[in-house]
């Protein structure tokens, strides 16, 4: 049972019943995950994410304070829309908190790198009071004997808008938009509100070496809640995608922190997160306040898999028939030929893609196009624009794409990699350009190097209808 004495809990009850406490808590990790205050950043990953929150803080003081948090999103195929849900459930004293969401988010494209989106998430609050739980020194007070009911339970609605430019972010989430006041007794003398507040965030990645994934990030998450301080974290990440991350924080005048997250496997973040004391606020806690994440990327099954998978049965059947003919009977013989055959069959009732390139020589230069190609960047998932591209390969593989891009920009630095979703190909791009004699010059110029490792370069004319 938790010893609570009844002046602490009095006071805790005075700020419940005046609304004066902050009620959306300041994760360490939320550049990770912002859906965690903004609902517009649901469906903000290509693939569909889970992500688990377990924040602790204030642990001298009877366990503290405990926040757990579990969101799940998803983008649709229209790659517009993205759905999730969350759950949410705090302790601190002798209150407690339950909330659950479903979350909506929809994307317009503003131009080629610019996005703006919105989203909505909306659900249940329970909020409890658990008075069974205080040992008090005094059984008649009032203030218990006036409140029976403990729980209340009340809908929940959160808003929120986002603007994305190439690596700048920037958000505006407000919680509790309806803001009920729920009453705990009889005689409406204790009363919890859900005060609504006012989220901002605002981020912008700056790649050192793009190649190798390293980038820093300037982080900044403010809360506002009317009649209280402005609340803020800014953090300092720097992030090399194959390994993790580690970041530095600070909270206004509260604290500073550091967080360590690592790649553990495949697809799974890891973050731990420290928060120190600062000011007068450490002389009341002495036990660092501490935070981990949990996030994982939920792989994607695509056309190009199943086509590698086919072709490596087709290799295996050869194989196995190869070998074993010198030993095999009749009746393997038969066998394997009736797998052949079925695997023949299925094959042909496969719908093929339906592919017109169409290639003119102008100037000189072979200039391909294909009415059907729809190119997506690597980076940002955006739609590629439209012009002239001067290609110099296209994978499956991306890690050969990877090598080859390497290997390109030294003499063509602002070389890139976009992704073509009608053949499931990576493309290594050397040039870019609106202007398709700059195009042709671009592509001159790598037939002139010296090494051969460019004779098979090409110009693309992509001009697809939005």
């Amino acid at each position: 049972m938790k010893i609570l004495h009844i002046s602490i809990l009095t006071i805790m009850i005075c700020l419940i019943s005046t609304s004066q406490a902050q009620q959306s808590p300041l994760y360490n990790q939320s550049y990770i995950n912002p859906y965690v205050y903004n609902p517009s950043y649901i469906g903000f990953s290509p693939n569909a994410t889970v992500t688990l929150i377990r924040n602790q803080k204030w642990t001298d003081y009877n366990n503290g304070f405990i926040t757990n948090y579990a969101t799940f999103g998803a983008l649709l195929k229209d790659k517009k829309s993205g759905i999730g849900i969350d759950l949410y459930s705090d302790y601190v004293g002798v209150t407690s908190k339950l909330k659950a969401h479903l979350a909506y988010s929809y994307r317009i494209k503003l131009t080629e790198t610019m996005n703006l989106r919105a989203g909505v998430s909306a659900g249940v609050i329970d909020n409890r009071i658990n008075f069974s739980e205080a040992v008090v020194s005094d059984n008649n007070d009032p203030l218990l004997n006036q409140s029976p009911v403990n729980r209340k339970t009340n809908f929940d609605l959160n808003v929120g808008i986002n603007y994305t430019w190439s690596n700048f972010q920037f958000g505006i989430a407000v919680p509790q938009v309806v803001g009920h006041q729920l009453f705990y007794d009889s005689l409406k003398t204790l009363a919890y509100t859900l005060e609504r507040q006012f989220v901002v965030n605002t981020s912008y990645k700056y790649f050192i070496n793009q190649d190798k994934g390293m980038s820093i990030t300037p982080h900044l998450l403010a809360i506002y809640s009317p009649n209280l301080p402005l609340n803020y974290n800014g953090s300092f990440i720097f992030e090399w995608e194959k390994y993790g991350w580690i970041a530095a924080t600070y909270k206004s005048n509260y604290a500073v922190g550091v967080n360590l997250g690592i790649n553990l496997v495949k697809n799974l973040k890891i973050g731990l997160a420290y928060d120190i004391q600062i000011n007068e606020v450490a002389s009341y806690n002495s036990i660092p306040n501490f935070e981990m994440l949990l996030h994982y990327t939920i792989p994607q099954f695509t056309k190009h898999d199943t086509i590698v998978q086919r072709d490596t049965i087709i290799k295996t059947i050869e194989v196995e028939k190869v070998v074993e003919k010198p030993t095999i009977n009749m009746d393997s013989i038969m066998a394997l030929n009736a797998r052949i055959k079925e695997l023949e069959d299925s094959l042909k009732n496969r719908p093929k893609t339906q592919v017109q390139t169409e290639t003119n020589v102008k100037d000189g230069v072979n200039v391909k196009t294909n009415a059907d190609d729809h190119f997506i960047e690597i980076l940002d998932k955006s739609d590629s624009p439209n012009g002239y591209y001067v290609v110099v390969g296209a994978f499956g593989d991306k890690k050969r794409a990877d090598k080859l891009l390497n290997f390109s920009k030294k003499e063509f630095p602002n070389a890139r990699l976009i992704y073509n979703e009608r053949n499931n190909l990576t493309y290594v791009i050397l040039f870019y350009s609106t202007n398709l004699n700059d195009a042709k010059k671009a592509y001159r110029k790598s037939r002139k190097l010296e090494g051969g490792r460019f004779y098979k370069a090409w110009v693309l004319d992509y001009h697809r209808k939005r």
